[in-house]
């Protein structure tokens, strides 16, 4: 690089403090915008879809060129996916399963999208920092044990504390209403959560939950935090009527 321009390139890669990839991706959509290759205030809903399934073999990066159409351009058929947008449309949405799975359907299905994505990011930030606009809820996002890389996702102990109305309409809550719970015990079958208490046995009275793990609608998870981020918001285990045999997740969110 010509000595003239490495202060200004050396500027850019501190700007994104992330490393010299998200640098490179800046000045690759720098370029397409000064060139006209790319036009992000008319990219239309399909064409927002299919950055994400076909674009390939290059730096360059859906998120970023939707970034520009949405912020910069106004554009509102961009969907800007980060990490915590995934997160919200496979917790508590259940509308993108899996990374790299096709998303265009969730845009074929909705209209000016950027908006919905907006309120998601919002409501997703709020979460992330416990904020009181949040009100306690979707705590399936936030991560379930200590070191995890994957969310909590939906089960027992993170849909109790969830607020009542939320919970209500949550397609995520729906899914795994029925699945059948298991205290203190080992699973059985794939769709069961154990739940561990804090003396570990059924007769103890006044316990609390410690933890809650199993094979929700993805993949194995394990909630610790749950308990920990709302210790009020459960009854002492086990209650009247409740000798520790199991029952559905629904009946522990009315029971507990």
């Amino acid at each position: 690089m010509p000595q003239s321009e490495r202060e200004m390139a050396t500027e850019c890669f501190n700007a994104f403090d992330k490393g010299p990839l998200r640098t490179v991706v800046y000045l690759l959509i720098l370029a397409d915008l000064m060139a006209g290759r790319l036009s992000p205030a008319t990219l239309t809903s399909d064409q927002c879809s299919r950055l994400y399934s076909e674009l390939r073999g290059t730096y360059q990066s859906p998120k970023t060129v939707q970034i520009y159409a949405q912020q910069a351009h106004g554009n509102p058929n961009a969907m800007p996916l980060d990490t915590w947008v995934e997160t919200f449309l496979r917790w508590p949405l259940t509308l993108y399963p899996t990374h790299g799975r096709d998303i265009r359907p969730v845009f074929q299905n909705s209209t000016h999208i950027g908006k919905v994505e907006r309120l998601i990011w919002v409501a997703a930030q709020a979460r992330k920092v416990h904020s009181s606009a949040c009100d306690d809820a979707i705590w399936c996002m936030k991560y379930g044990s200590a070191g995890g890389r994957d969310p909590r996702g939906a089960n027992p102990l993170a849909c109790k504390i969830c607020l009542a109305s939320v919970r209500a309409a949550c397609p995520a809550y729906a899914r795994i209403s029925n699945f059948p719970i298991v205290f203190n015990s080992a699973r059985t079958t794939q769709n069961q959560f154990r739940i561990d208490t804090s003396q570990g046995n059924n007769t103890s009275p006044n316990q609390s939950f410690v933890s809650c793990e199993g094979h929700s609608i993805y993949w194995d998870i394990r909630d610790e935090f749950s308990p920990v981020d709302d210790p009020t918001g459960f009854a002492p285990y086990p209650q009247p009527g409740h000798a520790g045999h199991s029952m559905t997740v629904a009946q522990f969110v009315s029971v507990y």
